[in-house]
């Protein structure tokens, strides 16, 4: 009885030791395939300013004039909170499956780093082809470029896309996730996105 207990046992030892070799060997493929993905910022989908939609607003002659009331009130408070989030397309090369748990980022305007966080995520982007992930900054304008003039201000706000909804003077780094034997793994630098593949 032993004796078949102990067989028993081992088999049961090597059929979990021979899974956990599989998923490592599947997870580590699947982060050496998402090392060659490439990244880039497509466009902005969303872009609030004291929740009042900038996305097809150039100039303040463009606000409804409750809404230049509602920014000038904020700016004479001493904030202005913008939500923008931004798509950021991800391309898969490989012939397989490439697997990210998520990602760090900073996201930067005009070359200074404002906001720093996690996008806790998973994503799967199937083999050669392209996915879009779509995350969300939100932040205080005014803790950022130490401005108090209204008008300095709205350049600013109105500086940050083109009429494409291309971000112009945002910059956006990450630092992806990926999962190996049911541990995040993090990249050791970030990764610069712009407008073109890289």
């Amino acid at each position: 009885m032993n004796l078949r207990y102990s067989i028993f046992f081992r088999s049961l030892c090597y059929f979990f030791l021979i899974a956990i070799v599989l998923h490592s060997c599947k997870s580590i493929g699947e982060t050496k395939r998402f090392s060659k993905c490439q990244f880039k910022v497509n466009r902005v989908v969303q872009f609030k300013a004291a929740d009042i939609n900038m996305l097809n607003k150039r100039k303040v002659g463009d606000l409804k004039f409750n809404e230049g009331v509602r920014l000038g009130k904020f700016v004479a408070g001493g904030k202005l909170p913008l939500v923008i989030t931004v798509n950021v397309d991800v391309k898969n090369p490989n012939k397989q499956t490439a697997a990210l748990e998520g990602f760090d980022y900073i996201l930067a305007l005009d070359g200074k780093d404002v906001l720093a966080g996690v996008y806790d995520t998973r994503t799967e982007i199937p083999a050669l082809t392209a996915k879009s992930v779509n995350p969300t900054f939100s932040f205080d304008l005014l803790k950022v470029v130490r401005k108090t003039d209204y008008k300095t201000i709205m350049n600013i706000v109105f500086g940050l896309l083109n009429e494409k909804h291309e971000p112009v003077n945002i910059t956006l780094m990450v630092k992806p996730h990926v999962k190996i034997l049911g541990k995040k793994v993090k990249y050791p630098d970030y990764i610069r996105l712009t407008e073109v593949y890289q």
